[in-house]
């Protein structure tokens, strides 16, 4: 009686303690998986990032490039334009006088 009521606690306390020790090994187990995908995870966005901030500096050198291109274009413009506005304007008023004398 009294030493099979000892035996099964004793294996009761036995199958707790190895229960016990499934459980934290399973947890140990659960924070290593989740911190290898922490970090995984924070390694592809960190890839991200990079890259979204590569295009972002692309992005701006391209538009910097339009900007003084077109900066540089106009100027050429505006240079022809004060080259040859009395040349134009002499001719516009001689076809203007020339047609009125027909």
């Amino acid at each position: 009686g009294i030493h099979t009521l000892l035996e099964a606690e004793k294996n009761a306390s036995t199958t707790v303690e190895q229960a016990r020790l499934y459980r934290g090994k399973r947890l140990n187990d659960a924070r290593s998986e989740a911190a290898k995908e922490i970090a995984e995870l924070q390694v592809r966005k960190n890839e991200e990032l990079e890259k979204i901030q590569k295009d972002s500096i692309d992005q701006t050198a391209l538009t910097e490039s339009i900007e003084n291109d077109t900066a540089e274009k106009l100027k050429a413009t505006m240079a022809m334009f004060e080259k040859n506005r009395d040349d134009a304007v002499s001719k516009l008023v001689e076809a203007v006088a020339t047609a009125e004398t027909d």
